[in-house]
């Protein structure tokens, strides 16, 4: 049976996909390592927002294992659309070798081929994510997978709270010169 952290889960405040995040990411892992093993801290510190693979220490059939690979065909999938859009070959942007989930297939297609503005596909985006958090988790609620999902929560907001009103004009800046700097890459390869 795995191991159960009742008092640490409900010492945390409750994560809602429009809030604010209470604490960065480093303070919650600063927090947990007083709860968690070396080791335990090693796969915390190893999620990523963008992940290329499951981290070792973390198994396919988890809960967390289930979200990363969604995730991960999600990326391929959207970058396979923006590919052919673009007219440009998909392969260096995909994940080698990963799995196939229709459900994020199914999602990144809707999002991608609707008539929003690219932030609110975004934000659609972003809000599949939290469902498939919240549908992941489960019984999963008090174990160490449910601080995973915490913290893959955690890190979408922090990823809307930098982008804040008062950053838009800077932001809207670096955008176009990221925008500028990938047409020449493609005019030049």
């Amino acid at each position: 049976m795995k191991k159960k952290y009742y008092a640490l889960k409900a010492s945390l405040p409750l994560l809602l996909f429009d809030g604010q995040p209470p604490f960065s990411r480093e303070t919650f892992l600063d927090y947990c390592s007083a709860y968690f093993s070396g080791r335990q801290m090693e796969i915390l510190g190893s999620l990523k927002a963008a992940p290329h693979k499951l981290p070792e220490g973390i198994a396919a059939d988890s809960p967390t294992g289930e979200y990363i690979l969604w995730e991960i065909c999600l990326r391929n999938t959207l970058g396979a659309l923006r590919a052919g859009k673009l007219g440009v070959d998909a392969e260096p942007y995909l994940v080698k070798f990963a799995g196939f989930e229709s459900e994020a297939y199914r999602t990144a297609n809707e999002i991608f081929t609707s008539q929003m503005n690219p932030y609110d596909r975004e934000r659609a985006l972003d809000a599949a994510r939290w469902y498939k958090l919240d549908s992941v988790e489960g019984r999963h609620t008090f174990d160490f997978d449910a601080f995973c999902l915490y913290l893959l929560r955690l890190m979408i907001l922090e990823k809307w709270a930098a982008r804040s009103e008062k950053d838009a004009p800077a932001n809207l800046d670096k955008a176009a010169d990221r925008a500028e700097h990938a047409e020449k890459d493609l005019k030049q390869s």
